[in-house]
């Protein structure tokens, strides 16, 4: 009797390696769609990267399958998949907007090297104040920060 993992059909063709090449295309598509929105988000075309994506890659998989009549199966998939990764990255953007939300915070990206305002997060937190009588050379920040 053959393995389920053997008779899968996925547009590639049979088996788990067809299957885990679907995955490489939506990683590659992801990592090159990641790449063209860092870049170009303040743009309008990098804000709308995901959407160009998903369109461009799901109406090409269409034109394709139209054109060979359903004959170029695996060019069709790869499109497809190629797409699939824009409706992912909307979906994910979608999510994380409406989890920030949700918790009451907002996400900003600033450049790098850039001083952050009073009301930024810091890593160790907020230090609470010396003891009255001690100055920061008789106090170490260390015994600041452990100070509860």
């Amino acid at each position: 009797m053959a393995s389920s993992l053997k008779t899968m059909t996925v547009g590639y063709g049979k088996g788990l390696g067809a299957m885990f090449a679907g995955t490489a295309v939506g990683f590659g598509a992801s990592v090159a769609l990641g790449t063209l929105y860092g870049k170009y988000r303040e743009k309008w075309y990098g804000q709308w990267m995901p959407a160009f994506f998903a369109a461009g890659g799901k109406l090409a998989a269409l034109g394709v399958f139209l054109a060979t009549k359903g004959r170029s199966v695996v060019a069709s998939t790869v499109l497809n998949d190629f797409g699939q990764a824009g409706v992912n990255a909307l979906g994910l953007d979608l999510g994380v907007k409406a989890g920030l939300k949700w918790a009451g915070e907002e996400l900003h990206v600033v450049p790098k090297g850039t001083a952050l305002g009073p009301h930024s997060h810091r890593i160790a937190g907020d230090l609470p104040p010396a003891q009255m009588g001690r100055s920061l050379e008789e106090i170490s920040v260390e015994e600041l920060a452990n100070l509860r």
